[in-house]
């Protein structure tokens, strides 16, 4: 499983925190019928589902994008370690490897220049911070953390009750340090390194374009897709997307750029493909 890409002047690597077999395909997509899962599963990659368990094999990672000028990236920073996840045993209290994952690719905290957080997930902010001297502070604070301003502002109380905990530990340290940047997308940050809004899952919810020069590239985003068989029924949601219809166009709409525009689409739950290039198949889409 390739975990390191080239995209113009940019390098991209996974930053893996956790993966493997985690919930079974009609927890994660309520609308999903079994015979229909048996209709698509022949076509999905075989890492991609655990028969043993008959659980759907996700991933939690970061995006690692490097290019000129001295630019270190991470493009959603996971969990993290010792965080309180009442609503969700799979994430609480974890403790990974992932600073020494980063490390072992040539990055240490302090020389990341920019943070993206896509959206306000707790799995997707999680390592913001890290516990020193008994108090959550920022883990990259040479970085400018760029996200959503319509999430930062709203609060917890724009988010399911099973969200509100990470904005005490994950959210406000970097606001109060004064790390934040609140982006309304689209957003130019660097020259072929572009933020668009892809609400839906999350109400402000953005993608990362990373262009390659020639008219493609890569969309590193959130959570507009959970796993490969999306791309062979898109109007599938997961239970945690908030405003499922507008999750369901974002999704299309982002499919449809990745077949029309030759660009690859990097979710931060994909564990196999990392990276989704997709071509057209009827009403649907196909792996290219």
């Amino acid at each position: 499983m390739g975990d390191s890409f080239t995209i113009g002047r940019y390098r991209l690597d996974v930053v893996p925190e956790f993966g493997g077999p985690r919930m079974l395909p009609q927890d994660m997509f309520p609308a999903l019928t079994a015979e229909r899962f048996a209709a698509i599963l022949p076509r999905l990659p075989p890492e991609s589902f655990d028969p043993p368990s008959g659980k759907l094999v996700t991933s939690v990672h970061s995006w690692l994008v490097r290019g000129p000028d001295g630019l270190v990236m991470l493009v959603d920073t996971g969990s993290g370690n010792g965080k309180t996840r009442s609503k969700f045993p799979i994430f609480n209290n974890l403790n990974t490897d992932w600073l020494q994952r980063l490390a072992a690719l040539g990055v240490q905290p302090e020389q990341v220049t920019h943070v993206v957080n896509t959206h306000l997930h707790h799995d997707h902010v999680g390592w913001n911070t890290r516990m020193e001297g008994g108090a959550w502070v920022p883990t990259f604070r040479n970085a400018r953390h760029l996200m959503p301003r319509l999430e930062a502002e709203g609060g917890p109380d724009l988010f399911p009750v099973w969200n509100y905990e990470c904005f005490g530990d994950s959210v406000a340290p970097i606001l109060v340090a004064g790390l934040a940047e609140l982006v309304d997308p689209p957003h130019e940050i660097l020259p072929g390194l572009r933020l668009l809004p892809a609400p839906g899952h999350s109400p402000g919810m953005m993608v990362l374009e990373v262009s390659d020069g020639q008219g493609g590239g890569a969309l590193l985003a959130g959570d507009p897709m959970h796993h490969a068989l999306q791309l062979f029924a898109p109007e599938l949601n997961t239970r945690f997307c908030q405003a499922p219809d507008q999750a369901a166009a974002t999704r299309r709409a982002l499919l449809d750029r990745c077949a029309d525009e030759g660009f690859a689409l990097g979710a931060i739950h994909f564990f196999a493909p990392r990276l989704l290039r997709v071509r057209r198949d009827g009403a649907a889409y196909a792996f290219r």
